[in-house]
């Protein structure tokens, strides 16, 4: 028995993918550079996100983690990072909803790309950290009483 192809999948989808959701966290940037056994190819990981994109019904959700920089990089054989030239390329025929940047949502774009979420603009690290701290701990004492 053969294992099915993306296009085969593609095809007995009737052309609307299979997938209302997908999540691709750190292995994209590793299509291609032949690290995990797969062949080496420069184009590996746009290859990969086009087969995501045939699995993916059209109304579908990707969830994707990439490691993200200003400038584009690859650490070959092991990783790429994606900048301004790269992550258009990786992100075609996707819209961008939101991002998710230093644990807080930025909505939009990458027309949003450099602007800081709220609570960084303000604050020093140091800050920033506490009031998380802070956050969590109020949650976790919410849900300890709560569960009684």
């Amino acid at each position: 028995r053969t294992q099915p192809t993306p296009s085969r999948l593609y095809a007995e989808s009737g052309g609307n993918g299979l997938w209302d959701l997908i999540v691709a966290f750190s292995g994209i940037e590793h299509d291609g550079l032949g690290r995990y056994g797969d062949p080496v190819s420069p184009d590996g990981d746009l290859s990969a996100m086009q087969e995501l994109r045939m699995l993916m019904r059209h109304d579908g959700i990707l969830l994707l983690g990439v490691a993200t920089a200003e400038e584009d990089d690859v650490t070959f054989p092991y990783h790429r990072i994606y900048g301004t030239a790269r992550l258009p390329k990786l992100l075609d025929g996707f819209e961008l909803l939101g991002r998710v940047w230093s644990g807080h949502v930025v909505l939009g774009g990458l027309e949003h790309a450099k602007k800081y979420p709220t609570m960084w603009r303000k604050r020093n690290w140091r800050s920033a950290l506490e009031h998380c701290l802070k956050v969590m701990r109020s949650r976790y004492a919410n849900e300890s009483k709560a569960q009684g």
